[in-house]
């Protein structure tokens, strides 16, 4: 890392349409660069942490207790928004059709990606709306709350994978 600066965890690159998109451990610069030849076509600082991908040609980014979407073309901001829990986003989150979904400390929160507009609680940790909690390791008290997690859909279900739970929820 370069002297001084913050850890961030890793972010998985993002390919879409020809372009890489990187968000480097040691800086504070989001860059896309062509796959063909490897050329750098812009770069943006940025507070993010996360890259989740792409939804209508906008690179999406969260971090902190925020978020923000980039043209993919020129890396200008689109849209920014805010999250409400004040303990920040604690997890990878997920793309739908047309929505963010945003894992907290204390549920998923969504995000309009047309608009930006913050949504409304969608659940809350450890399970409401029928999810199953699935311990992780056998010895775990099944009381354990997820406190945030990464998201990922399959089908009809939604799967919160926390520290110590894996969540599953029946979505429609």
């Amino acid at each position: 890392l370069a002297q001084g600066a913050p850890w961030k965890p890793f972010s998985p690159p993002v390919l879409s349409r020809g372009t890489a998109f990187v968000l480097p451990a040691d800086t504070d610069q989001v860059l896309a660069l062509d796959l063909v030849n490897g050329r750098r076509l812009w770069q943006k600082q940025t507070d993010a942490d996360q890259i989740l991908g792409v939804s209508r040609d906008r690179l999406v980014l969260t971090g902190g207790t925020k978020g923000s979407l980039l043209t993919c073309d020129q890396g200008a901001l689109a849209l920014g928004f805010g999250i409400k829990d004040a303990g920040g986003i604690c997890g990878r989150g997920l793309i739908t059709r047309d929505l963010l979904l945003i894992p907290t400390l204390t549920g998923i929160e969504t995000v309009d990606l047309g608009t930006g507009k913050l949504g409304e609680l969608l659940l809350t940790w450890p399970k409401d709306f029928g999810g199953e909690a699935l311990p992780i390791q056998p010895n775990q008290p099944a009381a354990a709350k997820a406190g945030g997690a990464n998201l990922l859909l399959a089908g009809s279900r939604l799967f919160a994978v926390g520290s110590s739970k894996i969540l599953s929820y029946r979505i429609s």
